[in-house]
């Protein structure tokens, strides 16, 4: 009974438990409410973002054409009805809060709101599970795209244009326009592609325009435009694309000017043409001045275009000049009719000259064009005569071209193979050149503009008749001299050997004969001889080849000399080679000499046809020579020739033949010595020639006596195994090597020495000479003694030489000396006249005269610092030193200092005293000149440390030049001479302005050269304002605006007694700055005045600041930089700005522009103090500011802790723009800062603040607020959500860990955010912000740019739930403790990712391995920069199915930084952007990069395999690799490096290899840095491309790139 109750209980349990769930569901739908309520809120909210996100995918698409997916469209319309459903409930929900506070008595009420909630949720997080993955599409092109033509109304045009019409609709497939040029044939087919413009066309129109060049290509390139083919989808046949996207639409082609045929198959057009099958109509109409084009064109149809009648001509005529003009004079209208009867009916000429005669009312104006007309008529009877003629002349001169290019390469191969070309050829091809250089010359002229045409007609004859001219036999089998005679002395007719050897040639059956003996004997002399002997005689039946072996020869070596013999080429293939041999001696009689054979040779694998000996008609013999009998066995020689050395007789005849009889009968003495030596040389040959010619015309015994001493020597040695002359030799070889080792350890000390500061000594100096010297006559001996010349006496004397140098050598302590700077150092820059006056009074003074300080004064820009700088550089060479030092306003001693060390590379000392002192100590015995440029008050030299008295003291020159805008400086520097520099004169202002305006703009119009030299009076002569106006009016070619100018200059000159004064020069710049194109380029220009006098401005500093400044707002962050960008590049082009580097550079002002940008901020000279700008002014300087009236405010980089006080009166504040950037401002400064309300732009980085005071936050029109570089703020208040106006928040480098909910989400008109603080390069830290942060910026909807950071995975994790709402610019991955693989195509989302991240960083992570896997469409199309820092575990980069190219095509910065397992970047290789490439830290990288790649790093499906054939590195300029401690090499010598100029090797010492060799060097290199000396002498690289790289070097230690 127990089990039947148990198992009843569960029975009942199971069929109750589903009703006991829905019940108690449906109970809490009574009870609990708001959480329902509360969940589909949420569920709601998100599902606001994702639609966010797809609406905004449509805007954003929008401006680049294209529309929303109709998934997309329907998506948003449920989401929107969805999110409407939940308002009214939850407003439904609230209100009966209100009504009832949640009593028990609503339960029906709250069960009704719950259950809609729940239901309602189901169809949010359908939508939720539905977003669609496209939400915009490309429209398809339209039908017609309407062409604007000419209005008149034409009836005959309109007829035919009705005939043409009907014809398109009917069965036909292609219809023929044709008729002369200009008869309306392009306006006919333009009205028929208008006819088909309107709703619903039943046609596709494609119009397109032929061209002679390229005709198919050309044609398909218009219809894959009109197609709107992309090029992802397009396939390497075009036709195929235009084939597959028409074949199934109905078209119509319109084909305008046809000049040949065209195969429309080739094209793409489907055929057939007409209507196929009652469903697809296809249709074509072509135009042509040719009716036989269209004959071949097949056209079903033909419709002629003649020429208007005279009607319809003048009525025409009258359309385009106007009908009440012609008929208001009679005369007039005679004219007209005179001039449309030789317009000949032709419609583009009617309407051109009815154009051109508007306005005209003389009749002599009408008469004129009339005869113009009449001349064209009679040029215009072969119209196409010169044009054709040219065509003809080039193609006919190309194909001349063509057939020289095939004969000359016939001739290579013919003489590959021993032959040569005829001569019948080689005058053929000389005038092939001389015709092809008079077609060059016709072809030069025609450019020119000038008439060719009959010199064309009568080249064509020339070209075609050389044509038909070319030979047919161009080259005939080369076959060499038979013998060719050895210049030299010859051996007797009557010598035993000589007789012997020919015999055995001529008539002995045997093959190999082998003459051998001692070195010397006479050997090569006995085969020069058989040479000679058988190449005298005349008459020769074989080929004697003469070849010398020596010590070590190889087969492949006799071959090549072997085919030299021959006439023929190596290729180095032993085999091949072998058989050329073989193929040319088979069928020949020949005999080969062999000299000085030291081992056996296989003659067979040579390619000497076997057997030898006689064999038919063919007599193939071989003669070697051999100093041992055994080789000769070895080479299975049959007749053996032993020379003999001389017996004493014949020796001593020899000797006294060599040293002259006359010589030994003047010395009986010398007779008996002469017996002793010849009995000493053991009847050698060689040895009796050499000493007879040594000891020649030598009378003293003693010298005799010496030799045959040293001859017993050489006798005593001859059982060493190497000779006397080997001995000497090698012991010259040893001192030589002891030498230039020597020398290079001094010359590696004079380069450390140098880089110290130090210069070589006078004696080392010659030192140096003199072992270079020495060297080069040692080569020549070892050169001698490897061709076997007797080289004794010379290398005996310059061993002696070397020991002498090596005796001689300067010890340590005196090859360097401590060096000075070059006394000038010249300073790069336009030169000015000798001639000039200034210059000359200047110099004479400075040379001559006794006065120590000069001043140059004159208002600015009239080039006084232009001045100084020619004055220093006419010193160059002397021993005067000069020193030139810019002082601009503000400077102090201590800043003329730090110049004046700079320039003489001198240690700056501790402070103004000891630098006083250094400076003295260097100049107070050597004669200088001090220029001081641009000084704007007095300064003591002698603290700054110059000698006084000034002048010549003690025949020394101590002189000092100033410039200055103030004569009153002058004064106050006790200058005693005074140059006065004034404006140019008139001719030179006038040529200044030329060379800026361009020849080509005065030329332009007759007048502007006149209203130009007017301009250029009015401007005063002063040099900028000629520049900086001249480069405005550049464009100018409309004389108005000439006039323009010449009348701003007359009312700028407010000053009419003082032309030259500040402000008169200020209004005439002025007009540069006026002539800017828009009122924002102008307020661009005037904000570069905020930075101070010659600072070099960051281009994204001055791109911020604009954006701050509401100068800029495109929809795009991106499309900011680059209109900021192009607005810089249009103020430089103006010469407001002088640039200072490229994309990533900075730029600079002109002190007188950027005066001049204040002056207009502040009216124009009314001193309205609406800008107020002290930056960078001397840290002593008061100075009270405005604070009523500024409106601009910048004190940048003035080191300031306190701002100025109000004052008592300073009325309401108007200032909207405060920079204080680069101070030392704390938290007490929103004292002062709290009363701007009317600020919008707050600059306040790099400070000492500590907090964001509250007071901060009452400034509720703050739209810019930067505070970067703070590094102790911690946290946002919670009244930071009051700036509900804020664009722009930069936060970069503080260490915000604390922002309170809702503060981000309140800022409603945040456009750009910066959140990347300190902790993220600290390894991470604690915060309280992230997670929610990222939710709350996914709220605001004006949103551009964010910079943030995820720090560890879940904050990674909680990004990529939300970053399809967030334009993520710069982003810093960090603590990811992970070790699984990081796939690039993770972070964030593609379409996101593709559009908005420009930076990104991944650091302090442990990931081993970073992916790019292949998914489509997955790109970081704006990606820029790529920074990973501290991934220590990372071994590699991997790529699966896609290109590093595909994935960052526009990456230009990779830092790489402490991944001490990473081996190599070799994926970096491709990338076709990148300029910046940086590792370091990387302790397990050997070779940086790898052509060939292992470990899967690229695994490609072919990307990589077209890449390897391309050029590695494309773009990359500045290459790092330090502090690398395994680094052995960086790449092989296959990866080119064509646009690098910067390269970084320090911290490396185990680097031994550069990659550059001589036809792969980096031209453009400007800087090759190593740590030291001794790292640049252990590189291992190619003979020359150490010399190539020696200029670039540079040693020491930066830390990071420059």
């Amino acid at each position: 009974m127990a089990a039947v109750g148990s198992w009843f209980g569960a029975a009942i349990g199971t069929v109750i438990s589903p009703f006991r769930d829905i019940f108690f569901r449906h109970a809490m739908y009574c009870f609990n409410p708001g959480k329902y309520v509360r969940d589909h809120d949420r569920d709601t909210q998100t599902l606001i973002g994702r639609r966010s996100g797809v609406q905004g995918e449509i805007r954003t698409g929008t401006p680049n054409g294209l529309v929303a997916t109709d998934d997309a469209d329907s998506w948003v319309k449920r989401a929107n009805q969805a999110i409407s459903e939940e308002r009214r409930n939850h407003q439904h929900y609230d209100d009966r809060r209100i009504i009832s506070k949640c009593c028990s008595l609503n339960c029906c009420a709250n069960y009704k709101i719950a259950k809609r909630a729940v239901e309602a949720r189901r169809e949010v997080r359908a939508c939720l599970d539905s977003i669609p993955s496209n939400s915009t599409v490309r429209p398809p092109p339209p039908s017609v795209i309407d062409i604007p033509i000419h209005s008149a109304q034409l009836a005959s045009q309109d007829s035919i244009l009705q005939t043409a019409c009907e014809s398109i609709n009917n069965q036909v497939g292609m219809i023929g326009i044709w008729g002369p040029d200009g008869v309306g044939n392009t306006h006919l087919l333009n009205k028929i592609n208008n006819s088909f413009v309107g709703p619903n066309p039943p046609y596709f129109v494609i119009f397109v325009t032929a061209s002679r060049e390229s005709l198919v290509r050309n044609i398909q390139a218009q219809i894959i435009q009109r197609l709107e083919i992309r090029k992802d989808d397009v396939v390497p046949n075009p036709a195929t694309n235009i084939s597959e996207q028409l074949r199934t639409r109905d078209f119509l082609l319109l084909v305008d000017g046809l000049y040949e045929n065209l195969d429309l198959l080739e094209v793409g057009i489907p055929h057939p043409l007409g209507i196929i099958e009652g469903q697809f109509k296809r249709k074509v109409v072509i135009t042509s001045q040719s009716k036989t084009v269209c004959d071949r064109m097949f056209v079903n149809e033909y419709i002629e275009m003649p020429g208007l009648g005279e009607t319809e001509s003048f009525e025409l005529f009258a359309q385009t000049f106007g009908q009440e003009d012609i008929d208001s004079d009679p005369h007039i209208r005679a004219i007209a009719h005179d001039l449309v009867k030789e317009l000949k009916g032709v419609p583009s000429d009617l309407i051109h000259f009815g154009k051109q005669m508007v306005g005209k009312s003389d009749p002599g104006e009408w008469e004129d064009v009339i005869c113009t007309v009449r001349k064209l008529n009679l040029q215009k009877k072969d119209p196409t005569l010169g044009g054709r003629t040219l065509k003809n002349l080039k193609d006919a001169t190309n194909n001349l071209v063509a057939r020289s290019k095939d004969v000359h390469n016939k001739i290579k191969a013919s003489e590959r193979e021993g032959m040569t070309s005829t001569n019948e050829v080689n005058k053929w091809l000389e005038q092939v050149d001389t015709i092809n250089y008079d077609v060059e010359v016709i072809f030069a002229r025609n450019k020119l503009k000038k008439d060719v045409t009959m010199e064309a007609i009568k080249t064509v004859p020339q070209v075609q008749e050389c044509l038909r001219a070319c030979p047919n036999n161009i080259a005939f089998v080369s076959v060499p001299p038979p013998a060719q005679e050895i210049p030299g002395p010859c051996m007797s007719s009557q010598n035993r050997n000589l007789k012997e050897a020919l015999q055995f040639i001529k008539d002995d059956p045997v093959g190999m004969i082998g003459i051998w003996g001692p070195g010397g004997v006479g050997k090569t002399y006995l085969l020069n001889s058989i040479n000679n002997s058988i190449a005298v005689a005349g008459g020769i039946s074989f080929d004697v080849i003469f070849v010398r072996a020596s010590r070590g020869c190889s087969v492949e070596k006799i071959q090549g000399d072997f085919l030299m013999k021959l006439g023929m080429k190596a290729d180095g293939n032993v085999e091949s080679q072998s058989q050329k041999i073989f193929n040319f001696l088979k069928n020949r009689s020949f005999l080969i000499l062999l000299d000085d054979l030291w081992e056996q040779i296989d003659l067979q694998a040579v390619g000497i046809p076997y057997p030898l000996g006689i064999l038919g008609q063919f007599k193939r013999k071989v003669i070697i020579t051999s100093r041992s009998e055994n080789v000769c066995h070895l080479m299975d020689v049959k007749v053996p020739i032993e020379v003999p050395r001389l017996e004493d007789g014949e020796a001593l005849q020899l000797f006294k033949q060599t040293v002259g009889q006359e010589n030994l009968n003047e010395d009986p003495h010398i007779g008996a010595l002469v017996i002793d030596l010849v009995k000493e040389l053991q009847g050698l040959p060689s040895e009796l020639i050499h000493f007879g010619k040594v000891l020649r015309r030598k009378r003293d015994p003693m010298q005799w006596e010496n030799v045959i001493q040293a001859v017993k020597k050489s006798n005593l040695c001859k059982d060493d195994p190497l000779s006397v002359t080997g001995k000497i030799v090698k012991d010259l070889k040893d001192a030589n090597k002891s030498l230039l080792a020597r020398s290079n350890d001094i010359r590696r000390r004079i380069e450390t020495d140098e880089r110290e500061g130090r210069t070589s000594t006078i004696e080392v100096d010659g030192w140096l000479e003199k072992v270079a010297i020495i060297n080069s006559g040692a080569q020549v001996i070892f050169n001698g003694y490897e061709l076997n010349k007797d080289i004794r006496m010379e290398a005996t004397e310059k061993l002696s030489e070397i020991q002498e140098c090596l005796r001689a050598c300067p010890d340590n302590n005196n090859i360097a000396l401590e060096s000075v700077p070059a006394p000038t150092q010249e300073i790069p820059g336009p030169s000015m006249s000798a001639e000039n006056c200034n210059l000359q009074k200047a110099l004479l003074f400075i040379n001559d005269d006794p006065v120590g300080m000069i001043g140059i004064w004159g208002p600015g820009g009239v080039g006084k610092t232009y001045l100084l700088k020619n004055i220093n550089n006419s010193f160059g060479g002397m021993s005067l030193h000069v020193i030139f030092v810019t002082a601009s306003k503000g400077c102090s001693v201590q800043t003329i200092q730090e110049e004046i060390l700079k320039k003489l590379r001198m240690p700056e000392g501790a402070n103004v005293e000891s630098q006083c002192q250094i400076i003295y100590e260097f100049l107070k015995n050597r004669s200088f000149l001090l220029l001081l440029d641009d000084l704007w008050e007095q300064i003591d030299l002698q603290a700054v440390g110059i000698p006084y008295p000034l002048g010549i003291v003690n025949q020394l020159k101590r002189k000092v030049v100033l410039t200055t805008r103030l004569r009153k400086v002058c004064g106050q520097m006790e200058v005693r001479e005074e140059l006065i520099v004034t404006c140019l004169q008139e001719e030179d202002a006038w040529q200044l302005f030329k060379e800026k305006v361009s020849q080509e703009t005065l030329s332009s119009s007759p007048r502007i050269e006149t209203l130009a030299k007017e301009l250029v009076k009015e401007l005063k002569g002063l040099p900028l304002a000629l520049i900086v106006i001249g480069k405005a009016m550049y464009p100018k070619t409309d004389p108005i605006e000439w006039e323009y100018a010449i009348e701003h200059m007359q009312r700028s000159c407010c000053d009419e007694d003082n032309p030259l004064s500040i402000e008169n020069i200020f209004g005439q710049l002025k007009f540069s700055y006026d002539n800017l194109r828009s009122d924002t380029l102008r307020h661009c220009f005037l904000t570069c005045a905020l930075w101070p006098e010659d600072w070099e401005i960051i281009k994204a500093d001055l791109a911020q600041c604009w954006m701050g400044l509401g100068l800029l707002d495109e929809c795009d962050i991106q499309r900011s930089y680059s209109q900021a960008y192009s607005l810089i590049g249009d103020l430089r082009d103006a010469c407001l700005l002088e640039n200072r580097g490229n994309w990533y550079g900075s730029v600079k002002v002109h002190d007188v522009i950027r005066d001049m940008a204040l002056w207009i901020s502040c009216g124009c000279g009314e001193n309205n103090n609406n800008w107020f700008v002290r930056a960078k002014v001397a840290t002593e300087e008061r100075f009270s500011i405005p604070w009523g009236k500024a409106e601009y405010i910048s004190l940048m980089l003035n080191g300031m802790s306190k701002l100025p006080s109000f004052g008592n009166d300073h009325g309401p504040m108007k200032l909207m723009t405060l920079c204080l950037q680069n101070n030392y401002f704390d938290g007490s400064i929103v004292e002062t800062i709290k009363n701007f309300a009317s600020l919008t732009y707050l600059d306040l980085r790099t400070n000492l603040l500590k907090d964001i005071p509250e007071e901060l936050c009452s400034l509720v029109n703050l739209e810019y607020l930067d505070l970067s570089h703070n590094p102790d703020i911690y946290q946002l208040p919670d009244c930071f959500g009051k700036l509900i106006k804020l664009k722009f928040l930069y936060l970069q480098c503080t260490d915000i860990r604390i922002i309170p909910k809702k503060v981000i989400s309140n800022l409603k008109a945040l456009q750009v955010i910066d959140m990347r603080t300190w902790r993220a390069y600290r390894g991470g830290g604690s915060i309280n912000y992230n997670p929610a942060i990222f939710q709350e910026l996914g709220t605001l909807d004006q949103l551009k740019a964010a910079g943030i950071e995820a720090d560890g995975f879940t904050e990674y994790e909680s990004l990529r739930d939300v970053a399809a709402n967030l334009p993520i610019r710069s982003l810093i991955m960090g603590s990811l403790k992970e070790t699984h693989p990081l796939c690039l195509s993770d972070i964030l989302s593609a379409d996101f990712a593709r559009r908005t991240l420009f930076e990104l960083e991944i650091i302090w992570s442990k990931m081993e391995q970073i992916t790019g896997r292949q998914e489509p469409n997955y790109c970081f199309g704006t990606l820029n920069k790529l920074f990973l820092w501290f991934l220590v575990n990372l071994k590699e980069i991997t790529w699966v199915g896609r290109s590093p190219a595909s994935v960052f095509p526009r990456l230009t910065c990779v830092n790489v930084n402490s991944c001490s397992k990473l081996e190599h970047l070799s994926w970096t290789m491709y990338l076709p952007c990148l300029e910046q490439l940086e590792a370091r830290f990387c302790d397990n990288m050997k070779e940086a990069f790898r052509r060939t790649v292992h470990h899967g790093e690229i695994t490609s499906t072919g990307q990589e395999s077209s890449s390897a054939s391309e050029g590695t590195f494309p773009c990359l300029k500045q290459l790092r690799l330090s502090d690398n401690p395994k680094l052995i090499t960086i790449c092989d010598p296959d990866v080119t490096f064509p646009s690098l100029e910067q390269l970084v090797l320090t911290k490396s010492p185990e680097l031994i290899r550069l990659p550059f060799q001589i036809h792969s060097l980096p031209l453009k290199l400007q800087e090759l840095q190593f740590d030291d000396v001794e790292c640049w002498d252990r590189l291992e690289c190619e003979e020359g491309v150490k010399s190539f790289l020696q200029h670039c070097l540079k040693f020491g230690y930066v830390s990071e790139i420059s």
